[in-house]
């Protein structure tokens, strides 16, 4: 008697999901809303990233720029010739200096490169930030 019940509450609580996904679709089409719904393609993204390495996973292509355009911002992305969003560093290096990981938080997704965490945080304290994040499921997750 209880597996009937649960079962009927699962049924419903889909439909209702289902309900709304569709009410809200509708009413952002047709109300012209700029909200970012998600496309489900991978097209440009496609020209920046890339399966290159098997240490590490999907990396952007070395010295490559991309531009994302969202209703709410737009930014121009610059890998490096290791293919991190970050400058071409000297990896050989006598004074101190941080190495940042992270995840799209720490690369910055959305932001310009100057107004990154680690671009702050090297302008606060005059020391040098190997930013190494990468958004999405890749790099250190």
């Amino acid at each position: 008697m209880k597996t009937h019940k649960l079962k009927k509450v699962i049924i419903i609580a889909l439909l209702f999901c289902l309900t709304f996904e569709v009410i809200v679709g509708v009413t952002v089409e047709l109300f012209d809303l700029k909200v970012n719904t998600p496309s489900y393609n991978l097209q440009n993204v496609n020209q920046f990233w890339i399966d290159a390495d098997t240490l590490i996973g999907t990396i952007h292509r070395p010295n490559q720029t991309y531009v994302q355009r969202k209703s709410c911002f737009q930014t121009t992305y610059n890998s490096n010739s290791l293919g991190f969003r970050d400058g071409n560093n000297k990896y050989k290096f006598d004074g101190k200096r941080v190495v940042v990981l992270g995840d799209s938080f720490m690369e910055g997704v959305g932001v310009d490169t100057v107004k990154r965490t680690s671009n702050l945080l090297e302008q606060k304290t005059g020391i040098k930030h190997l930013n190494f994040g990468m958004a999405g499921n890749f790099g250190s997750t």
